[in-house]
């Protein structure tokens, strides 16, 4: 109990010399003051104390708190983007380098798939960005898409329309 009121004076005495020492250096016409300073920690168990003799500025910036608390939560930077599946973001995606469709209620991105496409990618690309639903079911007017070309499709799909995803 003793030398924690030792160390809580030495503290105050402390940051009474320092603000001395800033108040002369302002008189003075100076910006800064070099010196040595000393720090005093006082162990975990509150017996004995251990001084350090460093050499600084001191400045009127300077923070005489020496601790601090972290109480914002890091941050995960590995964070993946998302991105909510809505007709309007499929519409962002309309083109032959960058296409994305919506069938039956999902989002499909088949760009790396036009250039492979069987029928050719003209029958794909004029539904970059649209709803193409009818053009996948009735094979653009010609029959329906094998259960291969389903299950192709399904590699692709980027989740439901209207759900959040990472991207």
């Amino acid at each position: 109990m003793i030398i924690t009121k030792v160390s809580y004076m030495a503290k105050i005495s402390f940051m009474i010399v320092i603000l001395g020492l800033l108040t002369l250096g302002a008189s003075c016409g100076k910006s800064a003051m070099t010196g040595n300073s000393n720090q005093r920690t006082t162990n975990t168990n509150g017996a004995g104390t251990l001084n350090q003799n460093t050499n600084s500025a001191i400045t009127p910036e300077t923070n005489l708190n020496t601790s601090t608390t972290n109480t914002t939560p890091p941050q995960n930077t590995n964070a993946m983007p998302t991105v909510t599946l809505s007709a309007v973001e499929v519409a962002k995606h309309d083109s032959a380098s960058d296409c994305w469709l919506i069938i039956s209620g999902s989002v499909y991105d088949v760009t790396s798939f036009i250039a492979s496409h069987p029928g050719g990618a003209d029958k794909i690309i004029p539904n970059c960005g649209r709803d193409a639903t009818t053009t996948f079911q009735t094979q653009g007017g010609e029959g329906q898409h094998s259960s291969a070309a389903t299950n192709q499709l399904a590699q692709l799909k980027l989740g439901l329309l209207g759900a959040t995803v990472s991207r």
